[in-house]
């Protein structure tokens, strides 16, 4: 019978009282662009948001016929003017059988592509947080 095989320990380079982390002083690196990153992730989240949200108030404003001269419908409308600018005349806007109602898709088509524009940046960020790990 052989004796059994003793495995040892590399002596650890952690000083009395300090617990390891498990990280290397290289891996600390990368915290700031990552954090960096993930920011900017979070404010094309919250201007994607608004701007849909406000997107979609306008269009159920035009939908139901609202007095585009109330203030908030005004405000509304000034809000998204600027929102609405690259898509504006994609899409032809149907009016309804009152003749105050609208359908304008420009709208919907408008709030779906701040959506993607959003998850398509917070993959780009994702993507480049995981290289980072990656290198460092």
């Amino acid at each position: 019978m052989s004796a059994p095989e003793t495995q040892y320990k590399q002596p650890s380079t952690v000083a009395p009282g300090q617990r390891e982390t498990g990280r290397s002083p290289a891996a600390t690196g990368p915290v700031v662009p990552l954090w960096v990153g993930r920011m900017l992730a979070w404010l094309v989240f919250a201007f994607s948001l608004v701007a849909a949200v406000l997107l979609l108030i306008a269009f159920f404003l035009q939908l139901t016929g609202a007095n585009p001269a109330a203030p908030f419908a005004a405000w509304v409308y000034r809000g998204t003017d600027l929102l609405l600018q690259p898509f504006r005349s994609l899409y032809p806007t149907v009016k309804g059988h009152t003749g105050q109602s609208e359908l304008n898709l420009s709208l919907v088509f408008a709030i779906l592509m701040y959506g993607l524009f959003a998850l398509v940046f917070d993959g780009l960020v994702g993507w480049f947080d995981r290289w980072i790990r990656r290198v460092y």
